[in-house]
């Protein structure tokens, strides 16, 4: 292996750790290109071809990431995507007295929305249930992973239209909340240990037989996500007990995908590795591979610039109206046989916009359409010298927590094709 930088699980790349890690690859990168571009026997390739098909993604670790998302999605280019999650809750106050005779009022779980994907304007059925297993840090919960749960109903709302609210207020069934009002005094609250031990979680998804056309992203750290118990007692001080989430309450996402009668499940099952679309969808969903044509013509000449564009294949259809492209495609590195991901050597987090992968409008032989393109002299300059074992290259949502989605042009694509313009000169 020739000084490849791997890339870490991406669900890794969406945290603060990652710009760090990101600068400490850099520092290994190959130094500049050599010659500077102002030869004067510059040549031009634009008429490279390419292989490329459709792929599934990887289910990802899904513990604590700071991105939930709660929804269902579905259109006919990649079928049906249901997010949920498991979460654990916390005493809020120790060693909380209720008064006596404490009666329950209600119970409602409150979850703080952060950012809404997709139009939001079907009704949606909300249900909870207990978590029966204990969350751990030290297990690893895969993003298609089912935890067990008490499938008897614990809490949920009908019908609900979200109308720009800043929180989904789901309440609860009266008997569980009693449940919770009289453990007050009980060693079951003495401390937060005690209490997750009686009570694992809660785990909140949608009925998967009603609306849905969107997804929430929920902030779970924030201080206004909790489960409120309102009730009354002999103390009128004390109306209102709040179980918490913040920083130290763990959650697991979880995604479950149908794709069946979807452009997605044909893709799939195309075997020819030679697809006129690429689907890229994030939740996990699907991610797209370029086969690197040979440049090996190329050898012992200077690659000066190199750009990789991928176009969007149904620009101004009303699905892309519904669900927003991603405001980033992560581009990798792959190797025959090797299932790990690697960096490109023209990737760095000090120049982002002249790496690319950001989506511009632009027209394209007389079709406006979107562009997502990438920089990358230093990869084919490597490329070209037999100097990387790289010999494709993946393309995906980078931020999987999110249901963006796209579909672009694949590498036989009639009017919108993968290009590889190449700038070289004699040394």
């Amino acid at each position: 292996m020739h000084n490849l930088l791997k890339v870490l699980p991406i669900h890794q790349l969406n945290r603060i750790a990652f710009a760090l890690l990101i600068f400490l690859f850099a520092c290994e990168k190959e130094p500049g290109l050599p010659g500077n571009g102002a030869n004067d026997n510059l040549e031009l390739i634009d008429t490279l071809s390419f292989r490329s098909y459709t792929v599934l993604d990887d289910a990802k670790d899904a513990l604590n990431e700071a991105d939930i998302a709660l929804g269902r999605l579905e259109d006919p280019r990649f079928g049906e995507s249901i997010a949920s999650f498991y979460m654990q809750l916390r005493l809020g106050i120790l060693d909380f007295e209720t008064g006596a005779n404490p009666v329950l009022d209600s119970a409602i779980l409150v979850l703080t929305i952060e950012d809404i994907y997709g139009p939001l304007e079907n009704p949606i059925d909300w249900e909870v249930y207990r978590l029966t297993e204990s969350l751990t840090t030290s297990e690893v919960y895969k993003s298609d992973e089912e935890l067990s749960t008490d499938m008897t109903l614990i809490g949920g709302r009908n019908a609900f239209v979200y109308n720009e609210e800043q929180t989904l207020r789901i309440p609860l069934t009266q008997s569980f909340g009693e449940e919770l009002l009289n453990l007050f005094g009980s060693t079951e609250t003495e401390n937060n240990d005690n209490f997750l031990a009686y009570l694992n979680g809660l785990y909140v998804t949608l009925n998967p037989n009603s609306g849905g056309d969107g997804l929430f992203d929920l902030d779970i750290s924030n201080d206004n996500t909790q489960l409120e118990l309102h009730f009354s007692s002999d103390n009128p001080d004390d109306s209102l007990y709040v179980f918490t989430t913040g920083i130290q309450a763990l959650t697991v996402n979880r995604y479950q995908h149908d794709r069946v009668g979807s452009e997605l499940e044909t893709a799939i099952n195309d075997l020819s590795n030679d697809d006129e679309t690429l689907l890229i969808g994030g939740l996990t969903l699907s991610k797209g591979v370029i086969e690197l044509p040979d440049l090996s013509f190329l050898s012992g000449n200077i690659i000066n610039q190199a750009r990789l564009s991928f176009y969007q294949a149904d620009y101004g259809d009303a699905l892309n109206t519904d669900y927003d492209n991603p405001e980033f495609l992560f581009l990798t590195g792959k190797i025959a046989n090797d299932s790990s991901q690697y960096f490109l050597s023209d990737y760095s987090t000090s120049e982002p916009t002249a790496y690319g992968g950001t989506p511009e409008l632009i027209d394209l032989n007389g079709n406006p359409t979107i562009q997502y393109a990438y920089n990358l002299p230093r990869f084919i300059q490597r490329y070209v010298n037999g100097d990387t074992e790289i010999s494709s290259l993946n393309i995906e949502v980078l931020n999987f927590n999110n249901g963006n989605r796209v579909k672009l042009g694949g590498g036989i694509s009639p009017d919108f094709p993968i290009t590889l313009e190449i700038l070289y000169s004699k040394p």
